[in-house]
């Protein structure tokens, strides 16, 4: 007779092989919780470089920064921190730093991290081109004409960086990409290709770059990072450049995305969080270099020929700006402070002494610097025999401004009898007129964040600004302010040089703007810079 075998038996043995093809395929099929899918973020902007001691653009110093880290590291509060660093101490002049490593610093291809690497990664900018970044750190010895630089590594974790004047501000720039380290070996294998594709990188910081594609960038945790941020997420999808970026967001095809005030109010019923920077300004340019506002009297009467704080405390003001006293944005920090704080209203300029032993105190307080109408100014230009035409103030097209310009031009004819045109042109045509000063008056829009003397340099003789200052004396404020160890008295030279820059009447502070990031539902812990340019990773998390 056939042996039989029960039902149950037959069933028991079909569980058990299915159990055990479930383990075979590591179970995939038999409700394993799903890892979390990789952050995905959106940014505009491109990418055409990671070698830190290169990279200009924001993208790049944004993927930099998540994956690399200096001596020194700022945290997205603002303040700076050790990085790499475990310790440093300043000598009693200010001219000797000396910085110990922390143990067990490698690079992502094992090899360990020393600080010999900081030294070629600052032998590198020495011998860059004179620019902004290689500017930066003007103090450092060896910067100079023919000088032998002052940085050496005495062992594998000890860096001693010598100055040729005192630069208290000296951590919070080796906490910026161009301070990063690079090691000599493997730059030098890359043959002229270092940081230029992605064989030809390695990292130190929280993420590994592992793909770099024109339009997309995708991030993945750095297993052999030891700092205090190591990634909490399985990786970060960067898209680049891609329109509607806020459309995406809301479609739910990214997790971030920068939101400008026009797009805000897309974002309703518990969409998004926000993460809200308080980082630029608008300010009245008046280019002292173009014919008619080459006139100081001109410049004056169109600064004081309307009543600013009247407009600002209107309903045609759009919400996010506010009326500012300032030039500088919040965002802007002097020794962890804010600029804007330290020299709020009342603040007193006071006098100044000057490197040839000059001396000075006629600027105007602080809390003069702002525009109000002054009947005086207006009076003053009516004595001119002849009257200014072609005036034209450049905007770009879809500022939420535009409805502020047509006031202004109303304030101008009112109360000066003078004609200003108002030119819209498209955000390309706009840059380029600026860039070339092809203009008699413009808004101009200035995001800035941490960097204090970053900021100001931009309008100095060898900045960026559509206009600067040309009075010597506005540089050597600002290398007095950089230079100053004392938060009052670095304040008390900054606000002079602000005040400078306005008596020229070639920039006059408007309003104070704000900037966003929007965050998905259930997507926390991305950080950002406190001037909203740059995103850190490494805390993000998505719930579910």
């Amino acid at each position: 007779m056939r042996n039989q075998t029960p039902k149950k038996r037959i069933l028991l043995r079909g569980a058990a092989a299915a159990l055990a093809l479930c383990m075979v395929l590591g179970f995939t099929a038999c409700g394993k919780k799903k890892a979390p899918a990789a952050i995905r973020v959106d940014l505009s902007g491109r990418v055409n470089t990671l070698d830190p001691q290169y990279c200009t653009t924001t993208p790049e110093r944004c993927l930099i920064k998540n994956c690399m880290e200096g001596l020194m590291r700022r945290m997205p509060d603002g303040t700076v921190t050790e990085g790499c660093a475990e310790r440093y101490d300043i000598s009693e002049n200010g001219l000797r730093y000396t910085f110990v490593l922390r143990e067990g610093l490698t690079w992502s291809d094992g090899e360990p991290l020393t600080a010999q690497d900081f030294v070629f990664a600052l032998r590198r900018m020495q011998g860059m081109p004179q620019t902004a970044a290689r500017e930066r750190f003007a103090a450092v010895l060896g910067f100079g004409e023919g000088e032998t630089l002052g940085v050496t590594a005495p062992d594998e974790r000890t860096l001693i960086i010598r100055l040729t004047r005192a630069d208290p501000l000296l951590p919070e720039k080796l906490a910026e990409p161009e301070a990063f380290p690079c090691r000599e070996d493997y730059y030098n294998g890359t043959h002229a290709r270092y940081g230029n594709t992605l064989e030809n990188m390695i990292y130190n910081g929280p993420y590994l770059i592992k793909s770099w594609e024109k339009s997309e960038i995708r991030l993945t945790p750095n297993s052999r990072y030891t700092g205090r941020t190591p990634a909490e997420n399985t990786g970060v999808v960067i898209t680049l450049g891609q329109d509607d970026a806020v459309g995406r967001f809301l479609a739910g095809k990214t997790d971030c995305c920068r939101v400008d005030p026009i797009t805000l109010g897309q974002l309703t019923g518990g969409k998004a969080s926000l993460l809200t920077f308080r980082n630029g300004t608008v300010s009245l340019l008046l280019n002292q270099n173009a014919k008619g506002t080459d006139q100081l009297a001109l410049r004056q009467a169109l600064c004081y020929s309307f009543e600013l704080q009247a407009f600002a405390q209107s309903d045609d003001l759009p919400d996010p700006y506010e009326y500012a006293r300032s030039i500088i944005p919040a965002a802007a920090k002097l020794f962890n402070a804010s600029y804007t704080d330290v020299t709020a209203r009342g603040f007193a300029l006071g006098t100044v002494t000057y490197p040839d032993g000059s001396s000075t105190s006629d600027f105007r307080r602080s809390d003069q610097l702002t525009v109000r109408y002054h009947a005086g100014a207006a009076a003053a230009l009516h004595q001119q025999e002849k009257q200014q035409e072609g005036l034209t103030l450049l905007l770009p097209k879809g500022s939420p401004l535009e409805g502020f310009c047509g006031w202004l031009q109303k304030q101008w004819l009112d109360h000066l009898g003078l004609v200003v045109n108002l030119a819209i042109v498209d955000a390309d045509t706009y840059r380029t007129r600026l860039a070339k000063g092809d203009f008699t008056l413009a808004l101009y829009s200035y995001t800035a964040g941490d960097e204090l003397h970053t900021v100001f340099r931009h309008y100095g003789s060898a900045g960026s600004a559509p206009v600067r200052c040309s009075d010597p004396r506005y540089d050597q404020l600002v290398d007095m302010a950089s230079a100053s160890r004392n938060v009052t008295d670095a304040a008390r030279l900054y606000a002079n040089a602000e005040a400078l820059l306005a008596d020229q009447f070639i920039a006059m502070p408007l309003f104070y703007t704000e900037s966003y990031f929007a965050m998905a539902a259930g997507v926390t812990g991305i950080a950002a810079s406190a001037d909203g340019t740059e995103l850190f990773f490494a805390g993000a998390k998505r719930e579910g």
